[in-house]
Order: structure tokens, then sequence, then C-alpha cells
């Protein structure tokens, strides 16, 4: 299951990589965080709001375009069985619109290019989106915990993903003196 998980990851950092590669942007470090890992542009500009969403989406769009295909060359009986549904949980957990994570930064640059709202109010509205996608996630694992005796999992990766979101609303704070 681990070769799976990691050939998962691999295919969605390659999308990303593709679709920064096809707008002009050259992405060359790549950052463990506590949510998984991050391609880092070479430099902090984007030519738009739009090529930054495209970036944002290409690897779950990878993901979810390669699920089919691994369903088709490794059955579930096969040593790589767990690759298709890995690979859309992936997908579907990526598009999730919390604070760094893929979805989140498609938020953000959307608002953003839909002159709805400025970055610093875009960033907001990403946080207060955030925080309810995470309690509602929450709620459904207490729920599961209580009525089913299961989804400890999910229950201890929403309190992680909780204090990773929380530690990076507040680094991106804006700084009053």
């Amino acid at each position: 299951m681990l070769l799976s998980l990691l050939i998962a990851i691999g295919v969605h950092e390659a999308g990303h990589l593709l679709v920064a590669r096809r707008v002009g942007v050259r992405l060359n470090r790549l950052r463990p965080t506590a949510t998984g890992l991050r391609l880092m542009p070479s430099c902090s500009c984007f030519p738009s709001y739009r090529a930054e969403c495209a970036v944002a989406l290409g690897g779950p769009l990878f993901n979810l375009l390669s699920a089919p295909l691994f369903f088709v060359l490794f059955p579930k009986t096969s040593p790589l069985g767990e690759l298709a549904p890995l690979s859309l949980y992936l997908c579907f957990l990526n598009l999730l619109p919390i604070r760094s994570f893929d979805g989140g930064r498609a938020l953000v640059c959307f608002l953003c290019d839909s002159r709805a709202s400025l970055p610093d109010r875009a960033e907001r509205i990403l946080s207060a989106v955030s925080a309810v996608v995470l309690l509602l996630l929450w709620a459904v694992a207490v729920y599961l915990l209580l009525r089913r005796g299961s989804a400890l999992s999910l229950y201890l990766f929403c309190l992680q993903l909780g204090r990773c979101v929380l530690e990076e609303t507040v680094e991106n704070a804006p700084r009053e003196y």
C-alpha cells in the first residue's frame, strides 16, 4: 500500500509540474509540510491568477485522470491494487477548499481573478471556508466514532489538519505594528 501511495503522490506532483511548465512557471523546490508536499515556484510570481489556479488544480486532475487507467492496469488483487482508490482519494482530498490544499489555493485564485475581492479579502474568505469545512469533517468523524466506534483516524486527521491550518493562518496574517 505504501508503494501505491507513493506512486499516487508522484502522479499528483507530476500533474502540478506539467501544468506549471505549460503556463510558463518553473517549480523547482519541493518542501515537505505537515499536510503533505508543496512544490514551490522559482519566483514568487505567476503570470495570472488563472495560471496559478491551473497549476493548483493540475495535481488533482492528474490523479482523477489516472485512476481509471490504474483500475484497468492493476486489479484489486494485484500488489498495486490500491493505487486507483488512493489516487481518487488524493484527488478529492486535495480539492477540499482548505488552506494549504490545492482546493484552497484554487478558491483564492478564483476569488482574486473574478475581481470580486482583493487578495487579503480572498484569504479571509478562505480562512472562514477552511474553518467550516474542517468543522464539518470533524463532526462527521465524531458522529462515526460515537455511532460506529470507527473513524478514529479521521478524527485525528481533522485535529492535526486543523492545527496545521491554524498555524498557517497565523503565519500568513498581516502584521500591524
